[in-house]
């Protein structure tokens, strides 16, 4: 690369320096390939020398500098246009190149080819972080065909992967439609119920609606025990025998327990609103989820899951006075409200079938999903077996 252009690290500044001034290329812009003025939304007080040094200019090459994992370092991106009064981060480092030596739609793809992630794989020592120097990415071999064949190669790989990435893109607006039915299936369902006939009454609360006449709406604190577990997330064992829960979606283990049952799970910090779990059997919590159990033979277990995932953040929007909900506290929790048919059975109904219908949608999301990730492999390969000459590309 060395014989290509000249390496620059990025600007590195304190706080103070962002959130204002001049458009500022940020690690996440090289990471996901995002570098251009549409997309490049952080700002910079850069000076006129600040600007000068760390420019971006069209055919500018960069590549991420550090990280905590080896698969983040040396991810690359190409500005594809000049962005006036620019300047980049300290986490990547610019490749300038020398003129008429490398064709900007050529290094878009190029620099992405697994030929050089097995190089720098080999060649980045981790100690605490992933780091990439210029030192290394100098002495990245870098297979150069003709200014002439570059521009077939990417006018090839434009056509190739353009319509690759149209199906992605199709695929992943099925996918958000399919999670949001299932979101209003299950809002709908848990306040309504399955009897699309039955009369309906207001509920008096706005962020619940109305509910059949033949529901009411009690607080938590009557319907369940509310507690907390007191262990660490260091506490878990990867080749433990009971499920321990965490502040987050993933499912760790653990060699003891210190709760049995049925049981619905929610974070008291961190991703509130978004982390709930359903459990039946041994298990033990971390000191900040809230382990809801117990419940008197009013309540329905699955149907409070259910409830609780659909409705939960609503309700601590409304009564918290942060407008972004961070934290909750057990008071707010102990007089969550909850609508309930009189008749525990048709509580039962409901889970049953949400049981059914979220299955299947769960289903139809992985094989989208899979879909997904086998055309992004197959960009990955076409890319790497064309910018390394395994495929031959013709005018």
């Amino acid at each position: 690369m060395k014989n290509l252009g000249f390496l620059q690290n990025g600007v590195s500044k304190g706080k103070d320096y962002f959130g204002f001034g001049f458009p500022f290329v940020s690690y996440g812009n090289i990471y996901n390939d995002t570098i251009n003025l549409n997309k490049v939304k952080k700002l910079a007080n850069s000076t006129d020398e600040d600007q000068k040094l760390y420019s971006v200019l069209e055919g500018d090459v960069f590549f991420t500098r550090t990280s905590e994992t080896i698969d983040e370092i040396g991810v690359s991106a190409t500005a594809l246009q000049t962005i006036f009064k620019a300047t980049f981060s300290g986490f990547v480092i610019r490749l300038r190149p020398k003129k008429n030596r490398i064709y900007k739609g050529f290094t878009k793809y190029y620099f992405q080819g697994n030929i050089n992630r097995i190089f720098l794989s080999k060649q980045i020592n981790i100690v605490t972080r992933a780091s990439l120097s210029q030192s290394i990415l100098n002495n990245l071999p870098v297979l150069l065909p003709s200014i002439e064949e570059q521009t077939q190669i990417a006018n090839y790989l434009d056509a190739k992967t353009t319509v690759i990435d149209k199906k992605v893109t199709l695929l992943q607006q099925k996918i958000k439609h399919y999670k949001a039915y299932r979101k209003t299936l299950i809002d709908e369902t848990v306040t309504k119920g399955l009897d699309k006939s039955v009369k309906l009454k207001d509920s008096g609360i706005n962020w619940i609606g109305n509910i059949p006449e033949h529901w009411r709406v009690r607080r938590l604190k009557d319907l369940s025990i509310i507690s907390t577990g007191d262990k660490n997330s260091e506490d878990y064992d990867i080749e433990g025998v009971y499920p321990f829960f965490v502040r987050s979606p993933n499912i760790k283990r653990i060699n003891s327990f210190s709760f049995e049952g049925e049981a619905v799970l929610t974070v008291g910090d961190g991703d509130v609103g978004k982390v709930f779990h359903y459990i039946n059997g041994k298990f033990d919590v971390h000191q900040r989820v809230y382990c809801i159990r117990k419940f008197k033979g009013e309540l329905n277990a699955k149907y409070f899951y259910y409830y609780l995932s659909s409705k939960f953040y609503n309700q601590a929007m409304v009564n918290n006075s942060n407008s972004i909900v961070n934290s909750i506290r057990l008071p707010l929790l102990r007089n969550f409200e909850v609508p309930i048919s009189k008749d525990i059975n048709e509580q039962q109904q409901i889970a049953d079938y949400l049981d059914a219908k979220t299955s299947t949608i769960d289903k139809i999301v992985k094989n989208i999903e899979t879909q997904i990730a086998t055309l992004k492999e197959l960009r990955k390969t076409l890319i790497n077996e064309v910018v390394t000459g395994k495929v031959k590309v013709s005018a």
